[in-house]
């Protein structure tokens, strides 16, 4: 499934849904609902365009791939969605200086409940998406999805208040309200977007859960090797190749300079592997010694972005 067409796709149906719910009703709540509808659109097609751009391989220029692109789609979302916020808040202001009475208002609360059901299918659908691919963008636009749908709950009661009781100041309350949530949103995909280029350590706590799974697979891998696989078996042989090497392949929990592969070492790698034959003509051993030197710090270099 293309998810990105998929979050285009919300947000547009959403968009249409909430601005006609707010020219309905005349209410600035679901008016300001329908304004992050906007960024929610905006977000989307960046969404698409760096999901691609992150899906790229590796190439020359950028040996360990692309994945960081998807990062600028939390900085766009954040700046956007922090626009927004304070869109609304003046909004909210403005029609709590000059109230306006509300209209059709059972109609446009119908249509917004049926705009944060497709909102809160989508977000669902790019959450469990993003936790499959670990992908930083769609986990963060299925959270700022989350957020719409919280904050469009928030309005539909505001706005029912309003309603109910007949007191206008609640609608320029519940836009009020909402604008602060939106801040916090947006500032929140601020950090997600400097903490993921940062590199940033991830905190104690899931430090401890990431090792405590590793110690149950490790014990996991002893009680098969000991008793179900045969002594002399494919199976057995790599399971003890696995035990014998443990501490060197949880090495990476513990720095975090190293990944937990070597995929980016295979890729500088490859260009001598596949030219092999012509270090035929160096002349001696100690001439190959000198250009394996002499590649590894090239290759290196280029590793380090020299």
């Amino acid at each position: 499934m293309n998810y990105g067409m998929l979050a285009i796709a919300a947000a547009v149906v959403t968009l249409v849904i909430k601005f006609y719910a707010a020219w309905l009703t005349n209410s600035v709540g679901l008016f300001s609902d329908a304004m992050e509808s906007i960024v929610n659109v905006v977000t989307s097609i960046l969404l698409v365009v760096l999901l691609r751009i992150a899906q790229s391989p590796p190439d020359d220029d950028h040996p360990h791939g692309h994945d960081k692109a998807e990062y600028f789609a939390n900085a766009v979302q954040g700046v956007l969605v922090l626009l927004a916020g304070a869109g609304i808040a003046l909004a909210a202001v403005e029609r709590y200086l000059s109230p306006v009475p509300l209209e059709d208002g059972w109609h446009g609360l119908s249509l917004s409940i049926l705009a944060g059901a497709i909102n809160l299918l989508s977000a669902q659908l790019l959450m469990k998406a993003g936790e499959q691919t670990r992908s930083a963008a769609l986990k963060g636009e299925a959270s700022h999805l989350m957020s719409d749908v919280w904050t469009s709950v928030a309005v539909l009661l505001g706005v029912g208040l309003v309603y109910l009781t007949g007191h206008q100041w609640l609608d320029p309350l519940t836009a009020a309200v909402l604008s602060l949530v939106v801040l916090h949103t947006g500032w929140q995909l601020l950090k997600q977007f400097v903490s993921g280029m940062m590199d940033s350590s991830v905190p104690p706590e899931t430090q401890e859960k990431l090792e405590s799974i590793l110690e149950e697979f490790k014990a996991w891998l002893e009680g098969i090797s000991q008793s179900q696989a045969l002594p002399n078996s494919p199976i057995r042989q790599a399971i003890n190749y696995c035990l014998g090497n443990w501490q060197a392949l949880i090495r990476y929990t513990q720095d975090g300079d190293l990944s937990i592969d070597n995929n980016a070492a295979e890729q500088q790698m490859r260009p001598i592997a596949l030219g092999r034959k012509n270090w035929l003509f160096f002349g001696s051993d100690k001439g190959g010694r000198t250009a394996a030197v002499l590649f590894s710090v090239v290759q290196s270099a280029k590793r380090a972005w020299l």
